[in-house]
């Protein structure tokens, strides 16, 4: 299972939204906060534990990220 992990600021959702779309219609497992963490669940812990198994990192660098 390869898993890309992806990384951004909520401002920048919209074009985050773009992106999963793009994965999911390729098949390419991703990870992304509001759609993998369940609510109530530790932040920390479920990134960490999604960074461990991704194979790839997508940074959206944008200015609302710096």
């Amino acid at each position: 299972m390869s898993l890309v992990f992806i990384s951004y600021s909520h401002a920048d959702s919209d074009l985050a939204d773009s992106i999963c779309e793009v994965l999911t219609d390729c098949g390419v497992e991703h990870f992304r906060d509001v759609k993998d963490i369940p609510w109530g669940g530790s932040i920390p812990s479920e990134v960490r534990d999604a960074l461990e198994h991704a194979v790839a990192v997508l940074v959206v660098l944008s200015e609302a990220s710096l």
